[in-house]
């Protein structure tokens, strides 16, 4: 509303002359300050700036570039948020939203400190490439599950298929599925070398109580699960579970699979455990690794985010004992330098380093900056804490308690590219493209 329309409704109200003096100019004081309100939050919306000053987060992207700015080149177009929400947590990419999210734009929240590049690689480019007619097993805790989903989710956001092919499949239905004879000959002989591993009888489970394996279970506790395939490219993909190294559960997953890819770490207690595992796991993989047509890569202990200490101390800190909230929080450059994963990675890189075939895929500088890329809100934290878990819930027995999760990480595509960019380049360095010749299953890691 214009003032002179606003000065003519006050004129023609009965009031005293020195009133209507006094309401003419508290409106127009009034239609000032709502412009310079209105020109704030206009200036705020291009800046990327709110009136208090503090930068604005829209659509993963700080806007606080001024446009003078972004047309000098003295900013980046994006200047990217730092906080990364929402979170997209590992159990909601199955394998049907993986391949329906094709896009990284397809995500609610973009990686706010890998740029997305087009030249960026991708697991799809490893299948294609070093893996091609070759078999990786993720071998680990439940950081490398997640890395094993991260993979399957890569491999069919990019176009291919993956078929999870279960133990007593046939060749003919092998073959409704798209996967070639050679193929199906290697999956049956993965399925075997599986089998293999129960000397007393399948399934099984327990400690083996011989090194051969014969009279007891090789696996420990579990097998590895049944590989899922790549038609196009005739890859196996396959994962075996557990938390600390077993020599002979070692044994039997290099006698099955051309490359792998293996950590052990957040669940040792003991350093000095440690670092005896660490040199027989490193010996058995020097020995696979340098095998014609064999990669052995040890991926490197990721970052934790728990307050004060980096790394995970004590059951308090994943079990909130006060409030309602979980923040994982940044580390001080002398907890960068000294926490846990900081100590166990120099054990193990002290034992791969006698080992010329044994690769590292180096992860902690990556995560180390990702306090704000952990899952936080583990077995449903919000939820379960609010009483809006129902009690039924899968997950919800999953878990005696809420948890605090300053370990696992996300699902960001291009966080994952960087892994896969630094994946590749550690299998190039390997002997997996030559052609493999054949060796006996006793003799091939002693």
């Amino acid at each position: 509303m214009e003032p002179a329309p606003l000065a003519s409704l006050v004129t023609r109200l009965r009031f005293p002359p020195h009133v209507r003096v006094l309401s003419v100019c508290m409106l127009l004081l009034v239609l000032a300050l709502l412009a310079l309100v209105s020109s704030t939050s206009a200036a705020g919306v291009t800046s990327g700036r709110t009136p208090s000053g503090e930068p604005v987060c829209k659509d993963g992207v700080w806007t606080e570039a001024t446009a003078a700015e972004l047309d000098s080149g003295e900013k980046k177009p994006q200047v990217q948020c730092w906080r990364a929400t929402p979170c997209v947590h590992f159990h909601y990419m199955t394998m049907e939203r993986c391949a329906a999210m094709v896009e990284d734009a397809d995500f609610p929240a973009i990686d706010p400190l890998i740029p997305t590049r087009s030249t960026a690689a991708t697991m799809a480019d490893i299948v294609r490439g070093p893996l091609a007619n070759k078999s990786l097993l993720f071998v680990g805790d439940s950081i490398m599950g997640q890395t094993f989903d991260a993979a399957r989710c890569d491999v069919v956001r990019r176009g291919l298929h993956l078929v999870e092919v279960r133990d007593g499949t046939s060749v003919e239905k092998m073959a409704a599925l798209g996967i070639n004879p050679d193929t199906a000959a290697r999956v049956l002989a993965y399925q075997a070398a599986i089998k293999h591993g129960f000397g007393a009888g399948y399934p099984c489970k327990g400690e083996p109580r011989s090194e051969a394996g014969v009279d007891a279970c090789t696996w420990f506790p579990d097998p590895p699960l049944m590989p899922w395939v790549v038609p196009e490219t005739g890859t196996l993909l396959g994962f075996k579970g557990w938390h600390k190294f077993k020599r002979v559960d070692a044994q039997g997953w290099l006698a099955m699979t051309d490359a792998v890819v293996v950590n052990y770490a957040l669940h040792y207690n003991n350093k000095f455990e440690y670092a005896t595992d660490m040199e027989t796991l490193m010996h058995l993989l020097g020995v696979f690794g340098a095998r014609r047509g064999k990669a052995a890569v040890f991926r490197e202990t990721t970052a934790q985010h728990f307050a004060g200490t980096g790394s995970f101390r004590s059951i308090d800190q994943a079990h909130l004992q006060l409030g309602s909230t979980c923040s994982c929080a940044p580390m001080s450059n002398e907890t960068a330098a000294k926490n846990d994963v900081v100590i166990f990675n120099n054990i193990a890189a002290t034992a791969a380093a006698k080992h010329s075939s044994v690769r590292i895929l180096r992860l902690y500088d990556l995560t180390l900056p990702r306090h704000d890329l952990h899952e936080e809100s583990f077995c449903d934290f919000q939820a379960e804490a609010s009483g809006t878990l129902p009690k039924e819930s899968a997950r919800a027995h999953s878990c005696r308690a809420p948890k605090c999760d300053c370990t696992h990480f996300c699902y960001l595509p291009q966080f994952w590219s960087e892994i896969w960019a630094r994946l590749a380049a550690e299998l190039d360095a390997t002997h997996v493209r030559q052609v493999a010749r054949d060796v006996p299953r006793e003799n091939s890691a002693t």
